[in-house]
């Protein structure tokens, strides 16, 4: 466990110094946010998850939510080697390793900042990464399958959380689907970096896609959204 102490220094830099510290366009600089959360904490899971658990319980966290990705991909996809897919929010790149463990040959990832990539080039040689903010650039190209796994939070303005589900949907081929988790009951803003998003907030862009949800940690749900 995490020093006390330490839990209320960290309470109280992202309270009362980070907003200060990160302010910038959109609520704060949040590509400054990541770059330099990863390069305190490199491939740690505390630089992706909860900064107040360890690697040891944030990986525990992080295995959950794999094994909610499992069951929604293993009943769409039986074999990902012609998959196209696309991670917003690779970070350290844990699911770049269980999406290449599934057979995926044709993977994107896409992060607001490439500290990190030169390692994980080295990890996934096949694999591609790149650098950018999804709420401000249209991508590209087409996806069979889009994932964004504990990244939609990290979006705390709704203007770009709309330009982002635009751009992802323009992103997704026909027929396409777009995985996105944690989605709450209510929309409400957490902390000046975390801002919980509802249905209600991600649907408005795809009020003509397929979307179903169902329960997958507590109070989230995870959302399976299909292109016609």
């Amino acid at each position: 466990m995490i020093n006390p102490i330490e839990l209320i220094k960290q309470g109280l830099r992202k309270r009362f110094v980070q907003p200060w510290q990160y302010r910038g366009k959109g609520g704060y600089d949040a590509g400054r946010y990541w770059r330099e959360r990863f390069v305190k904490y490199g491939f740690s899971m505390q630089g992706v998850g909860l900064e107040g658990h360890t690697h040891a319980e944030n990986l525990q966290i992080r295995e959950k939510s794999a094994q909610i990705l499992a069951k929604v991909c293993g009943a769409e996809f039986k074999d990902f080697s012609s998959v196209r897919v696309l991670e917003i929010g690779c970070g350290n790149g844990y699911y770049s390793n269980i999406l290449e463990q599934w057979g995926a040959r044709d993977y994107t990832g896409l992060d607001i900042t490439d500290i990190l990539f030169a390692e994980l080039k080295r990890k996934f040689p096949a694999f591609r990464f790149v650098q950018g903010d999804i709420s401000e650039k249209p991508l590209p190209d087409k996806y069979d399958l889009i994932i964004m796994m504990d990244v939609i939070q990290h979006i705390v303005d709704k203007a770009k959380l709309d330009a982002a589900m635009r751009n992802v949907k323009n992103a997704m081929k026909s027929g396409g689907l777009f995985i996105i988790l944690p989605v709450t009951g209510k929309s409400y803003k957490h902390m000046f970096h975390v801002h919980q998003w509802s249905r209600d907030d991600i649907q408005e862009t795809f009020a003509d896609c397929r979307i179903e949800s169902e329960s997958a940690r507590l109070n989230e749900y995870i959302l399976k959204i299909r292109k016609p």
